[in-house]
């Protein structure tokens, strides 16, 4: 009964709602606020909700491998380096992994040159990315892809350099913080 739980730090009614809310619309918990299939399987992953929800759907996208590099990456600090007085040699750096497909194909495109390098921290200062944030997010990633293959039983698949799989799963992790262009006029979120 998480309504009259005990709380330490009690977050406030409306806070629990809306965090309810959130979790009925992933699909893990059923409108009487019980755990679904989904939610348990959500739970046994250190994430939050959403990127919980996104790894799941990345297995049924047949992208768990690109999936488990991004979110890795998500869960770490930020990746970019810019030394002072080294601004723009790091930029120019930078630019050679952006992706037009946005952040995420990004972050991807800088795990696999990382994991084409040998993972090699040399590889990393060279290219003006924070060793630590790698160091966090490669331990993360074994972490989550045992989790994911071991113990949730789920296939470790690639889609092999196709990005639609990974947005797919991507909103449905995220669709709260998806929108829609709209000529000139901007972005209207998406319902």
């Amino acid at each position: 009964d998480v309504i009259d739980f005990d709380y330490l730090e009690n977050p406030g009614r409306d806070g629990l709602a809306e965090a309810l809310v959130s979790l009925y619309a992933l699909g893990a918990i059923d409108a009487r606020g019980g755990l679904t299939p989904r939610g348990r399987s959500m739970s046994s992953l250190p994430v939050d909700p959403c990127l919980g929800r996104m790894l799941l759907e990345a297995a049924k996208e047949g992208c768990l491998e690109e999936s488990l590099a991004i979110a890795s990456l998500i869960s770490s600090e930020t990746i970019w380096h810019q030394p002072r007085g080294e601004e723009e040699e790091a930029e120019q750096k930078h630019r050679l992994f952006y992706h037009p497909a946005g952040d995420h194909m990004t972050l991807l495109t800088v795990w696999r040159a990382w994991e084409h390098s040998g993972f090699k921290e040399s590889w990393l200062r060279e290219n003006f990315l924070r060793v630590r944030a790698f160091r966090v997010a490669k331990l993360a990633h074994q972490q989550l892809r045992i989790e994911m293959t071991t113990r949730l039983g789920l296939a470790a698949s690639s889609c092999a350099g196709k990005y639609e799989p990974i947005c797919r799963a991507f909103v449905a992790g995220y669709f709260c913080n998806s929108a829609r262009r709209c000529g000139e006029g901007g972005f209207h979120l998406h319902p």
